[in-house]
């Protein structure tokens, strides 16, 4: 049986306009490999659960090219500082064990002149990174891996407002193309009826 053309266009559409991602809803891509979501001011436990409830976990940088990309974030969406999953897992006052999210320990540091104090780490926008006591707020970058293409899907509630202005990757669709704009006809067709020599119409060109 065969399907009227415009029933296929409007099965197939869809599909044809779809927009493909490669992070997950409410993720932007950072770098090669990864994603990420800056969430919202809160302590760095608090971050640290909201990036995990994502299926994210905040920032391991390994190297002075992740270190950049972190910046680059930070100059994108006005951020002095970010938590980075760096902190110290050591029991007692003495000498820090830092670790990061994942328990893995850093193979590249970039500490900021003044050390600071805390047992939890920020990176500052203008370079370095500085202890910060957990319970003061900041946002976290939390990073994801890059995920194969799918279509797009709107971010969950509550992740709308972290999206850039005007960011609109999220749409299944590109919108429907603007109708044209009617054509002006000059003069117009009562214009013309009122102006008649000898039952032919002026020449209109003479006029102008």
């Amino acid at each position: 049986m065969r399907l009227p053309l415009a029933l296929l266009w409007a099965t197939l559409a869809p599909v044809a306009l779809a927009e493909l991602c490669v992070c997950p809803p409410g993720f932007h891509p950072l770098g090669t490999d990864r994603c990420y979501h800056l969430v919202a001011d809160g302590s760095f436990e608090a971050v640290q659960v909201a990036c995990q409830s994502l299926g994210g976990q905040l920032l391991n940088v390994a190297s002075a090219e992740e270190d950049a990309a972190a910046r680059s974030v930070m100059t994108k969406h006005w951020r002095a500082m970010v938590w980075i999953g760096l902190h110290d897992e050591s029991e007692s006052s003495g000498e820090p064990e830092w670790r990061w999210s994942d328990g893995s320990a850093p193979s590249y540091t970039d500490w900021h002149r003044e050390p600071g104090t805390g047992r939890c780490v920020v990176s500052w926008l203008h370079g370095g990174w500085q202890q910060r006591d957990c319970r003061l707020p900041a946002p976290g970058l939390c990073v994801h891996p890059l995920t194969p293409p799918q279509p797009c899907e709107p971010p969950p509630d509550g992740l709308h407002r972290h999206l850039p202005a005007g960011d609109d990757r999220w749409k299944l669709a590109p919108p429907p193309p603007e109708a044209p704009l009617p054509q002006l006809v000059w003069p117009p067709q009562w214009l013309q009826q009122r102006f008649v020599l000898r039952d032919a119409p002026v020449q209109w060109h003479q006029w102008l």
